[in-house]
């Protein structure tokens, strides 16, 4: 399997509907890209978000931190 040369990093707290609408674009932005994508979403303790639909929808990796760690912490997970 050939390894992602662009990794799309998202820090997410809450808003999935902001997060679907994201995705929806990408959907339509990465086959036009001449690099292989990978789609990471980083969710800092979500109270509110159902991120299994996510991955089902997206296919996109995702970690989840335990505690809110804030936007500075999330980006550097």
């Amino acid at each position: 399997m050939e390894a992602p040369s662009l990794s799309i990093i998202i820090p997410v707290y809450n808003r999935l509907d902001m997060l679907l609408n994201l995705f929806a674009t990408l959907a339509q932005t990465i086959p036009s890209l001449p690099a292989k994508v990978e789609v990471i979403t980083v969710d800092d303790a979500s109270p509110e978000c159902d991120f299994r639909t996510i991955k089902a929808i997206a296919g996109s990796q995702i970690i989840r931190r335990a505690t809110n760690g804030g936007f500075p912490v999330t980006c550097n997970t």
